[in-house]
């Protein structure tokens, strides 16, 4: 499910790139058009980086970067080169790509006017950042660049940036960390004018550490504001609101149900497949009511998260027809994030099988049991084990399987490693569960548990592979 990097078109001279990267310009040549690290892709006449990872180094494509017409090359080892073109030479082409970028950013954002939202936090990222964009792009047709689906670490934050042209005015790029300080390195690059954080729960905790230090982590985001910008945040996180008290922003927006926010959810009418009737308001404004076309808390969240972004960033109240609009593109995409679906049988299937957490688990099974009651049907569950939690991970599946237990399923089914505690906990409660140690092994058992109308919730870590299960459930209805 890895999102292909678009081509894009910025502008170089290699001396530019070499100052911009701190390189040594060891062959000068013509004007560069667009950055790529993919000779699969690369235009003719695009500057090629030459990227080393733990399993690869792009250093071993350099005759197929100057075949493809590379007109020259970001490197950081010295060896045979390219006959032709440029050559620049740094210590580490994956840091000197983020420093191109952040140099890319700050040529484009000379112009008064323009400016970058980056969007973190543990869950919902994807989802947030989406709503925020299309509805940013109604209100300012053509003038959004967005993060392409999962593009945003160490490289797909450069290369979405790279995306930026004339035509631009706004950002909107999704940043996620997976390790202590990636987060404030990446912000560096990015240089958000307005960040905004969704929630704080164990992510990633193998490589970041504690709950508390996942909240620093993501707080480092709103920390790297400047005193002239904006931080936004779930008011009904915690964490989240102790993490925008970090920030240097003297402009500070929360949102979500809680009295506290400034942008208040005041009701929420659930209409199963269609969404949510929302009743918000601004503190001191006439409430608006607003049909969110996504399901659940989630949802509503999202769409107050887009409303505290346009006027935050553009200084508008985006009318509540646009907002829903907005929202439906979002809702239009399946791609693992909670994507709805009905079956030929009738079926409801959630495909979340893009990745999961704690937070993102306890959100998935209060939407899939909400939708469930205002549809009258059955509840199957279909889990999987939560990767990259570390030493956490007993302890955060113990707490999604109470989670689980409290869903109410018809029947559970668990699949891989710690999931085990799922189908131990249902078992205990009395609800018909299996284990089961891969997706392809749980098939037929899911398969034959499901009845014709059932709402059925798959979700689990990226890792576990579960789309074998979501493609078995529209392969037989």
């Amino acid at each position: 499910m890895a999102t292909p990097i678009p081509q894009n078109t910025a502008r170089f001279t290699p001396a530019e790139v070499a100052r911009a990267t701190g390189g040594v310009l060891v062959r000068d040549g013509r004007p560069l058009a667009g950055v790529s690290t993919d000779t699969r892709t690369l235009a003719p006449g695009a500057l090629y980086v030459a990227l080393r990872g733990e399993s690869f180094d792009g250093h071993r494509f350099l005759p197929q970067a100057a075949a493809a017409g590379a007109a020259g090359v970001l490197i950081s080892a010295a060896g045979d080169l390219p006959p032709n073109g440029a050559v620049i030479q740094v210590g580490d082409t994956r840091s000197a790509l983020g420093a191109l970028a952040r140099f890319h950013r700050d040529r484009w954002a000379s112009t008064d006017g323009r400016k970058v939202l980056a969007v973190g936090g543990s869950a919902g990222k994807t989802t947030t950042t989406r709503a925020i964009a299309a509805l940013l792009d109604l209100l300012r047709p053509g003038e959004v660049v967005t993060t392409p689906g999962n593009l945003n670490n160490d490289v797909g934050l450069p290369m979405t940036l790279f995306l930026l042209d004339e035509h631009h005015h706004l950002a909107v790029a999704e940043i996620g960390t997976s390790h202590r300080g990636e987060m404030a390195r990446l912000a560096r690059v990015a240089r958000p004018d307005a960040a905004l954080l969704t929630l704080i729960a164990p992510e990633h905790t193998e490589g970041i550490g504690s709950l508390d230090d996942v909240a620093d982590e993501e707080g480092d985001l709103l920390a790297a504001l400047a005193p002239e910008g904006a931080a936004i945040g779930n008011g009904d996180d915690p964490r989240v609101v102790a993490q925008t008290g970090r920030s240097p922003a003297r402009r500070r927006v929360l949102y979500g149900f809680g009295e506290g926010c400034d942008l208040r959810a005041l009701s929420r009418e659930p209409r199963g497949l269609s969404g949510s009737l929302v009743r918000a308001a601004w503190a001191g404004e006439e409430p608006v009511e607003i049909e969110v076309p996504l399901p659940g808390e989630a949802g509503t969240c999202a769409a107050l998260a887009a409303l505290a972004a346009a006027r935050t960033l553009l200084g508008v109240a985006a009318p509540p027809e646009l907002v829903r609009d907005a929202l439906l593109r979002v809702a239009s995409v399946r791609d693992g994030r909670f994507a709805a679906e009905t079956l030929a049988d009738g079926t409801v299937l959630l495909d979340d099988t893009y990745n999961s957490n704690t937070g993102s688990a306890r959100s998935s099974l209060r939407t899939a049991r909400e939708l469930a009651d205002s549809l009258s049907r059955r509840l199957v569950l279909v889990l999987g084990e939560m990767r990259e939690l570390g030493a956490l991970a007993p302890a955060e599946h113990e707490e999604v399987a109470r989670a689980a237990v409290a869903a109410a399923p018809t029947a559970l089914v668990a699949v891989n490693g710690e999931a085990e505690r799922f189908a131990r906990a249902a078992d205990g409660a009395g609800i018909p569960s299996a284990f089961f140690a891969t997706g392809e092994e749980a098939v037929p058992h899911v398969l034959s548990t499901v009845r014709p109308g059932d709402v059925v919730l798959v979700k689990a870590s990226r890792g576990v592979r579960l789309e074998t299960v979501t493609a078995a459930l529209r392969g037989s209805r």
